[in-house]
């Protein structure tokens, strides 16, 4: 008996050290997080995550947040397509993107791009925390897409400022006296001018998280004040608690 207990004991022992083994490589690596995924041009499926053991296939949509992905490892993601593999055991990335500090339930933006600069991914990703502590409901996240510095006057009279770099996105709170709509106004600094670049409102609503993403319009597009277009994402708070939990 005695020494079934210390073999029993020995065991227990191996488990505990093996568990803390795998909890000091996590920590290392990063918690397990719920990914999902958004396309901002079109669905995607020629894209993986690449892993220790080749490839996970993404489904990333263009009309809703794809589903959620459970994920522990590296902060930094490599994605790759698989027609562009062409030597084994070298891998060519399609997109990357570094999701430290973006909280439990990262939201990654795909955007293609036709015509990649040298140098340049075939695709851009921004990676959002798109938690419920992270990104509460009855508030908003802007996200600029455009290639210039924008400042955004939100509200009644502009009363709240917002910076806005090229590619950079920010979280906005509604007020607890909030109703109806957001007045969004926004411009640039060209050649030492301000530039109007848009003048409209916005219809967020109390129970939900909106992401606004921000696009640049093509010179035919662009009218006097009109230099910018938004375009929606919406999740209602009790879905994404669904979905990722807090």
């Amino acid at each position: 008996m005695k020494t079934l207990s210390r073999i029993l004991a020995v065991i227990s022992l191996g488990l505990l050290i093996t568990m803390g083994l795998a909890d000091q490589l996590a920590a290392q690596e990063g918690g397990r997080v719920q990914i999902r995924t958004y396309s901002l041009s079109g669905d995607i499926s020629e894209l993986m995550l690449a892993g220790p053991d080749g490839g996970v296939q993404m489904t990333i949509p263009s009309a809703r947040r794809s589903q959620a992905l459970g994920y522990r490892g590296k902060p930094e993601l490599i994605f790759f397509r698989a027609v562009d593999q062409l030597e084994e055991g070298k891998l060519i990335p399609a997109a990357r993107v570094n999701i430290s500090g973006k909280g439990r339930a990262p939201l990654l933006i795909f955007q293609k791009q036709e015509k990649p600069a040298e140098g340049e991914l075939p695709y851009k990703v921004w990676a959002i925390d798109d938690s419920l502590n992270g990104f509460p409901a009855g508030s908003c996240r802007f996200v600029n897409l455009s290639n210039k510095p924008l400042m955004l006057l939100l509200g009644p009279e502009g009363k709240d400022r917002v910076s806005l770099g090229a590619g950079a996105e920010e979280l906005h709170r509604l007020g607890a006296d909030f109703k109806g709509n957001l007045a969004v106004k926004a411009a640039y600094r060209e050649n030492g001018k301000v530039v109007p670049a848009f003048d409209s409102r916005v219809f967020p609503a109390k129970g939900c998280r909106d992401i606004y993403f921000i696009w640049p319009l093509s010179r035919a597009e662009e009218e006097p004040g009109n230099k910018i277009r938004l375009s929606v994402l919406r999740e209602r708070s009790d879905y994404a608690r669904k979905s990722i939990g807090s």
